[in-house]
């Protein structure tokens, strides 16, 4: 046996299977092939969308943030016009006196204007005016603790927690001097805002919406009612809007747009939805977050295309590694059976050999029908040599593989008494059938207990043990095979005929012997002849025996003393010159 390389056994350990390889390989290459394609739609349809996203998204979404920046800086304008207003009065900084009363009332009255104007003195005293639903204003003075005055001054969003409606509010200090002597606060109501964005779009189409923290709206068409609101923010969830709820979701399907347009494409819902939705710009301090979102039908066919060409392609893509798939089962699964009737040459176990169909692939269907004539030819061939020997021969592990050596073995001799006579007066095929039954009996035993069938001498067969495997336990074999045999013969009553067998066990010369044409594996030395000698005994000692198997004292020795011997006397055997102890063991 070879050294392997370890480039040979780095090979060998990371084989992977024919089908797995062209599986992978074959599908990278069409999931590439595929997925350029599907980039190059993809990348030609966004250049479509890219104007068509910008002048609409882009548009309406500048137009929200210039309608929220606006009613911000009219709130800030209406908180500094008041602060200043008082602060330059003559007024004592305990009341708001009557005129400045008129003029928040006055601020309050138009539809766009903030929803409530409210002043806070130091003393504790103010005023509120503040628009109801059906546009009426009322005012009303207020009077509180001034260590309970809530004084934060900026942006901030209001809910209160009993009475009132949520708003978004501003609030300014009155300075006069160096001294601050107030505060006043101008807010919106969450139906103003909801009206304002709801105007803004106007017949355009999409849904605008203001939110708080995220997942608080703060602005929508929904709530454009101060029913629709209550006390607290709504929540995405409890809107009635099945769609505003998918703006933050992360999933495989969302898509960023493109340029400078801050939102995505959402394939999670119901269709096709774009969202739009960038920080509020006009109000610091606040987290809040202005946008719209719409069908993506709206913005033409070319949204259409994309999703068409997309599901074109992955379709074609699937199909293609089904395709693929089932190509790389297919050439791998004649390969696989060719490696099969491989390994059964290799170990002669050709009656396990795979059945290698026809192919409609030529080079396939040719090495088929190649592999199929080496197993039938090997199969008549082992017929005639024993598979052991050659299996052993070719892995190098038979005893003499390459030439002879001496190894203690055990041998066997059987003949049939009196089968000239018989064949003489029988029809041929009669007899044939009857020796072809008698091999075939003899030759299962002998391989069951693991001997090697030498060769057939006309009606006898001649066998051994301890080659080619070392077989430490040779003798006992052979004397238990002998036994089976005269069993099973002794069962046969239908053959008119005698069987003898004898049995040596002593040193021999086995392995491969002959020229470069023709050569055989078998055993050569005196303990062969003695068999033979024994077998031939066997109608000295009992001539009228149907069965009679005879062993040596070599072979005895071996057993170890065994029971069921029966020794018949002390034999010079035809060739040797000391007389031999002989023992009847069936």
């Amino acid at each position: 046996m070879g050294t392997q390389t370890t480039s040979e056994q780095w090979t060998r350990q990371f084989r992977v299977p024919i089908a797995v390889f062209l599986g992978v390989s074959l599908g990278a290459l069409v999931a590439l092939s595929v997925g350029l394609v599907i980039a190059y739609l993809e990348s030609t349809a966004q250049d479509a969308l890219t104007s068509v996203v910008f002048e609409t998204g882009r548009l309406r979404l500048d137009d929200l943030q210039t309608t929220i920046t606006a009613a911000a800086k009219h709130a800030e304008r209406d908180a500094d016009v008041v602060a200043e207003t008082i602060a330059a009065g003559a007024a004592a900084d305990t009341r708001v006196d009557q005129a400045v009363a008129a003029s928040i009332k006055a601020m309050v009255a138009g539809t766009s204007a903030p929803d409530r104007i409210e002043i806070m003195l130091r003393s504790g005293q103010g005023a509120v005016a503040e628009r109801d639903e059906s546009g009426a204003v009322e005012i009303r003075s207020t009077a509180s603790d001034p260590a309970e005055r809530n004084l934060q001054l900026g942006w901030r969003v209001e809910e209160p927690a009993n009475a009132g409606a949520p708003k978004l509010r501003y609030a300014t200090l009155i300075v006069r001097g160096t001294e601050q002597i107030g505060a006043v606060g101008v807010a919106y109501h969450v139906p103003t805002l909801s009206r304002i964005l709801a105007e803004t779009l106007g017949s355009y189409e999409g849904v605008p919406f203001l939110l708080f923290d995220r997942d608080k709206v703060l602005a929508h068409p929904n709530l454009q009612e101060r029913a629709d609101v209550g006390t607290g923010l709504p929540r995405m969830d409890s809107v009635a809007d099945d769609r505003l709820r998918f703006i933050w979701d992360v999933t495989p399907e969302r898509r960023a747009l493109l340029n400078d347009v801050p939102g995505h494409i959402d394939r999670a819902g119901q269709g096709i939805e774009v969202y739009v939705v960038e920080p509020v710009a006009g109000i610091e301090g606040l987290p809040l977050q202005i946008g719209f979102h719409l069908r993506a039908e709206q913005f033409g066919a070319a949204f259409d295309q994309t999703f068409l060409a997309a599901v074109v392609a992955g379709i074609a893509l699937i199909l293609a590694l089904v395709a693929t798939f089932w190509l790389s089962v297919a050439l791998s699964r004649p390969i696989r059976r060719l490696a099969g009737a491989a390994r059964s040459i290799e170990t002669l176990s050709l009656e396990n050999a795979p059945k290698l169909d026809h192919s409609i692939m030529r080079e396939l269907d040719e090495a088929n029908g190649a592999f199929g004539a080496a197993m039938r030819a090997l199969s008549a061939f082992s017929k005639f040599v024993p598979k052991d020997v050659v299996r052993q021969i070719m892995d190098g592990t038979a005893a003499g593989a390459n030439r002879t050596e001496t190894r203690e073995l055990t041998i066997l001799f059987t003949d049939l008494a009196g089968f000239t006579t018989f064949a003489n007066r029988r029809d041929p095929d009669d007899v044939a059938r009857l020796l072809d039954r008698h091999f075939d009996m003899v030759t299962r035993t002998i391989d069951e207990e693991g001997g090697t069938v030498d060769k057939f001498l006309g009606d006898g067969v001649m066998a051994f043990w301890g080659a080619p495997s070392r077989q430490p336990d040779h003798a006992e074999r052979a004397v238990r095979a002998a036994r089976r045999i005269a069993e099973r013969f002794g069962e046969d009553a239908s053959a008119d005929l005698r069987l003898r067998l004898g049995v040596f066990t002593g040193l021999v010369m086995v392995g491969t012997t002959g020229t470069e044409i023709r050569m055989t594996y078998t055993v050569i030395g005196d303990p062969v002849n003695a068999a033979a000698r024994l077998q031939e005994l066997g109608k000295t000692v009992a001539p009228d025996a149907r069965v009679i198997a005879l062993a040596g004292d070599s072979t005895m020795a071996a057993l170890g003393g065994e029971d069921g011997q029966a020794p018949v006397g002390e034999w010079t055997l035809r060739g040797r010159d000391e007389p031999t102890s002989v023992y009847r063991i069936a």
